[in-house]
């Protein structure tokens, strides 16, 4: 097929922020897990597809099957708003795959994204 470019697994975008290996890198409404340290406005290779372990704030009885989110597009978060009035909702990055581990007062979730 000659108009394929690539599969879309890795894409390479240029850091909105620095960025360490195995954070989220969010641009616009891309969103994906950082191969490497990039520093802010460097390129850096970011996995779009696949399932990461990841901490997740709000998230100790997290099960399986809960949707994941964003507010910032650094963190990752089980609140799908803001508990304002009116509200502002988050926005959704992906799914646990498995009940969230609380280890050292941080719940860490494997997160399908993709």
């Amino acid at each position: 097929m000659k108009n394929f470019v690539q599969s879309g697994d890795v894409i390479t975008v240029t850091a909105p922020v620095a960025v360490a290996s195995g954070g989220l890198v969010m641009v616009g409404e891309l969103f994906g897990f950082a191969q490497t340290d990039a520093g802010q406005f460097e390129e850096v290779a970011i996995a779009t597809r696949g399932v990461f372990n990841a901490v997740v704030e709000n998230a100790a009885a997290l099960a399986a099957g809960a949707a994941i989110y964003t507010a910032d597009g650094e963190t990752l978060t089980a609140d799908a708003d803001d508990g304002g009035d009116p509200a502002n909702a988050y926005v959704k990055v992906g799914v646990a795959v498995a009940d969230a581990v609380v280890e050292d007062g941080a719940a860490y979730v494997n997160v399908r994204i993709g």
